[in-house]
């Protein structure tokens, strides 16, 4: 739509400008959730080693649940089966705090 009121459209093929992350320091790693999407992110300094940094970005995958996530989405799952797995870990977590509880 080119009518008045409306924006241009960016010229086919260009490219769009990234839009830099405000929040938190330069080099601080950062995980967020952008549309059902995890998103595993690290900000390399300089004087970073990239030793360093696959590191940081590694222990951001793992607390963001990024393989677990992927290894349950492998497959199809039915809403039966993802509700009967649900319940099921929720009987475990329940179970485990009435351990240790008593």
């Amino acid at each position: 739509m080119t009518g008045p009121g409306h924006a241009p459209r960016p010229a086919r093929g260009s490219k769009r400008t990234q839009r830099v992350d405000p929040r938190g320091p330069v080099g601080a790693p950062q995980s967020t959730r952008k549309g059902g999407e995890r998103v595993a992110q690290v900000i390399i300094e300089d004087g970073d080693s990239l030793d360093r940094a696959l590191r940081r970005f590694k222990r951001q995958v793992q607390r963001a649940g990024i393989f677990s996530d992927l290894r349950r989405k492998k497959y199809y799952e039915k809403p039966s089966e993802e509700r009967k797995r649900k319940s099921n870990a929720a009987r475990r977590r329940a179970r485990r705090q009435q351990f240790r509880k008593g």
